[in-house]
């Protein structure tokens, strides 16, 4: 997964890269901070942002929005990691879950059990379009929504391939989003997408 040193050049410094399983054992044992957001992704730690307010807002009107219109069909899930292969652990804003809820009590999800992954994006635009999406679409994840807070409306990235999502489609705030994943789910961008700052 991870590229080679050059021959010519073995006493370049290198990355100390990590797995799943290493990462979760520093978790266990408070070697990662608990005051700060880190996911793993292809063997990094990275800090993610803190979250502001306008970005909190938006996932709660967007987490409201879907619990009403999938009621008990999936399972949602908010902030919380996903497992996709040896090296990445992202914690996606939101997750919609193949259910029942029960076949996560001990276990993680993984890669094959999500429906559609959800990321609201402010500053974060290009790291989520770019490092993330492409992370989700190699792991054959079959939907993927990234909220543009910025130019109020979304991407919605389909048909994914081992280089990124073959297709998307820009969903403006005045029209409906629909799942090509999740039966029955279409939800207006305006809902969690309002026209005015969230203070």
């Amino acid at each position: 997964m991870f590229p080679a040193l050059a021959q010519s050049d073995p006493g370049s410094p290198r990355p100390l890269r990590f797995s799943v399983d290493e990462y979760l054992r520093m978790a266990d044992n408070g070697v990662l901070p608990e005051d700060r957001r880190v996911e793993l992704l292809e063997g990094e730690i990275l800090e993610m942002s803190p979250t502001g307010i306008p970005h909190s807002a938006r996932v709660r009107r967007l987490t409201r929005e879907l619990f009403a219109a999938i009621a008990d069909r999936a399972v949602i899930q908010i902030q919380d990691p996903i497992r996709i292969g040896t090296h990445s652990m992202p914690e996606p804003d939101v997750a919609v879950l193949q259910g029942p809820a029960e076949r996560y009590d001990e276990r993680y999800p993984e890669a094959s059990d999500v429906l559609l992954v959800i990321e609201v994006a402010d500053s974060s635009l290009r790291y989520d379009r770019e490092r993330k999406g492409r992370i989700y679409a190699e792991a054959g994840i079959a939907e993927y929504w990234l909220v543009d807070v910025q130019t109020a409306r979304v991407e919605q990235h389909s048909q994914p391939s081992s280089s990124g999502y073959r297709l998307i489609r820009i969903v403006p705030r005045e029209a409906d989003i629909e799942s090509l994943s999740v039966p029955a789910l279409r939800i207006s961008v305006a809902s969690f997408l309002p026209s005015h700052p969230v203070a």
